[in-house]
């Protein structure tokens, strides 16, 4: 589970909660989570993030959690440092299994493992199901690692700072 001070720490659903039918629930940042998570991710913002997702059970105390995550959030680009808008739009698919199911004898892991649909699964801890931990990760995953303002081109010649004379004495001319 999530410490108290990372963001998104208070999406968790209690899978006594969770229907036989299952539930569908769509849900919002407020803005001391959006301010969270932009600090969690070293982001200048994070505008707006939403969520809409569905808990099913699986049978066996199994759970999956399947649902969309979309975020307006600013980056800063690699290379001016300046403002870069960005867009998440990800869906997330991952199955929650109690602690005890997960902890398979060796020959019954392996037995999984060669399964080559298995996915490892996360657990469920004292009862609960970390929606702000999937998110965040999902969130997470999407950005670019390398986000760019249109126009910004860099410079790798480094003749501007260095001086005409510098290429030539440089190891790597």
């Amino acid at each position: 589970m999530l410490e108290e001070s990372t963001p998104l720490a208070s999406w968790t659903v209690s899978v006594l909660a969770v229907p036989e039918a299952g539930l569908a629930t769509r849900r919002a940042a407020n803005d001391v989570e959006l301010g969270a998570l932009a600090r969690a991710l070293d982001l200048p913002s994070c505008e707006r993030l939403t969520v809409e997702y569905s808990v099913r059970a699986m049978g066996q105390g199994r759970i999956r959690v399947a649902g969309e995550v979309s975020a307006a959030l600013t980056q800063r680009c690699g290379v001016s440092l300046e403002p870069v808008p960005a867009l998440v739009e990800e869906q997330f698919d991952e199955e929650f299994w109690p602690a005890a199911a997960i902890a398979l004898d060796p020959g019954e892991q392996e037995r999984e493992h060669e399964a080559l649909s298995h996915v490892e699964p996360e657990p469920i801890v004292d009862g609960e199901i970390d929606i702000g931990r999937l998110v965040y990760e999902t969130v997470a995953a999407a950005l670019d690692p390398y986000p760019r303002r249109p126009g910004v081109e860099l410079d790798w010649s480094g003749e501007a700072s260095a001086g005409p004379d510098a290429a030539r004495s440089s190891p790597f001319a």
